[in-house]
């Protein structure tokens, strides 16, 4: 694994205020290191990451992955109102991800989707 797994993986720490510690290297190697894709990695997060009580939606607060707007008191089908980035739990996990990889790997963010392979597609060392 490179330098930019290990960026990624500690901006996945730091977006998510999550441990992962040496899961996520098992995991991409269960994986095949080759075949991660995008998908994989915001499935292994919305894993880790509590989710919220779609009945109260957002109660505590819970700042928005990419514009740090405070989601409380949201209903978690709709958008963040600073930036419109969905609110819901799978969709901030999804944004905060495809933030990360633009950042960690220098790739244009309209190279980013859920089929893309990380080393293949976008240069992962």
């Amino acid at each position: 694994m490179g330098m930019d797994f290990l960026d990624i993986h500690f901006r996945l720490e730091k977006t998510f205020k999550i441990k992962i510690g040496s899961e996520l290297v098992k995991f991409a190697e269960s994986r095949g290191i080759k075949d991660l894709q995008v998908r994989d990695i915001v499935e292994f997060i919305q894993a880790r990451v509590p989710p919220i009580d779609l009945r109260s939606g957002w109660s505590s607060d819970r700042p928005c992955v990419i514009c740090g707007y405070n989601l409380r008191g949201l209903p978690v089908f709709g958008d963040c109102p600073e930036c419109g980035t969905a609110a819901s739990h799978y969709g901030q996990i999804q944004a905060g991800v495809y933030r990360i990889l633009v950042a960690a790997l220098g790739v244009q963010p309209e190279k980013i989707h859920l089929d893309a392979m990380l080393i293949g597609d976008l240069g992962m060392e």
